[in-house]
């Protein structure tokens, strides 16, 4: 297959409020002119996403989307990880003829 980009995913994590809370920062890269990205953020367990990001679903539970039409780009979310063990945080931007991206994240509670 034939690639015009590749996408580069970058995601930070900041504990936010009474420790239950993360901000997770996005930035997004390499999208050539003229396509779209879908963003998804995702994990092995249950989680609650929150975001006024353009392109985005404002809530999301289980899993975010967002569509990207331009990059860079950074988008912020809140989010809320299940209580119990550690949740893994997945970041993947995907795009028709790009490479994609994914990024990892572990959210402590």
């Amino acid at each position: 297959m034939l690639f015009r980009s590749s996408l580069q995913v970058r995601a930070t994590r900041t504990r936010a409020a009474f420790g239950f809370l993360y901000r997770v920062a996005v930035s997004v890269r390499g999208l050539a002119r003229g396509s779209t990205a879908l963003l998804t953020v995702a994990a092995n367990r249950p989680i609650a996403t929150f975001t006024l990001a353009r392109g985005c679903g404002y809530v999301g539970i289980g899993r975010a989307t967002c569509r990207i039409t331009r990059t860079p780009t950074v988008l912020t979310f809140a989010v809320v990880p299940f209580p119990g063990r550690a949740t893994r945080l997945l970041v993947r931007a995907t795009a028709p003829r790009s490479r994609p991206d994914l990024v990892s994240l572990l959210l402590r509670r």
